[in-house]
């Protein structure tokens, strides 16, 4: 079967009907701000992500540094272990040491390797103003622990007892905040 013949103009007409078709809506062309939108979002976000993985990993803080008046407290408590006659010399190094090394972290003044006249001169020469009221009770007790260490000088217990009591009277008087704060 044949089909008829049609006219060259008609099949021209039909083939452009074929070839129209409808409008379709706007297409929307992004905008290069679009991608550096984006762009700077992401790298907000990895930012974030560094910094919590960094924080998560962090070491953990140090505890703070003790005070010099509790290492000062603590040095006499261990220097009652050597409160017996025969370690008196002992007991005397302990004591002054302690007393000195909290002067020294205290009021920042250089106490450890003077002699105890070089360092009450030294004191006297700088006046230290917490320090000043109790110079006269220092220079008593560095003396005192001076003839222990050095010239041997024998002490009973409650002599004993009596100097670790003045030491603990001194570190209780001049720490910060005053006697009144706790031990």
């Amino acid at each position: 079967m044949s089909l008829p013949a049609q006219s060259p103009h008609l099949a021209t007409v039909a083939s452009d009907a074929d070839d129209i078709r409808d409008i379709r809506g706007l297409v929307e062309v992004s905008s290069p701000w679009d991608f550096v939108l984006w762009l700077v979002v992401v790298l907000v976000l990895v930012a974030a992500l560094g910094w919590l993985v960094r924080w998560l990993r962090r070491p953990p803080r140090p505890p703070p540094a003790p005070s010099p008046d509790a290492v000062a407290f603590e040095a006499l408590e261990r220097a009652r272990a050597w409160m017996t006659p025969a370690q008196a010399e002992r007991f005397g190094t302990a004591v002054s040491t302690a007393v000195r090394q909290y002067i020294e972290a205290r009021f920042e003044v250089s106490a450890p390797r003077r002699t105890t006249e070089e360092f009450l001169r030294d004191l006297t020469r700088r006046p230290v103003a917490e320090l000043s009221a109790h110079v006269s009770r220092l220079d008593e007790l560095l003396r005192r622990m001076d003839l222990v260490k050095f010239a041997r000088e024998p002490l009973d217990e409650p002599q004993m007892e009596g100097l670790l009591d003045s030491a603990h009277d001194f570190v209780r008087q001049t720490r910060p905040g005053g006697p009144e704060s706790v031990p």
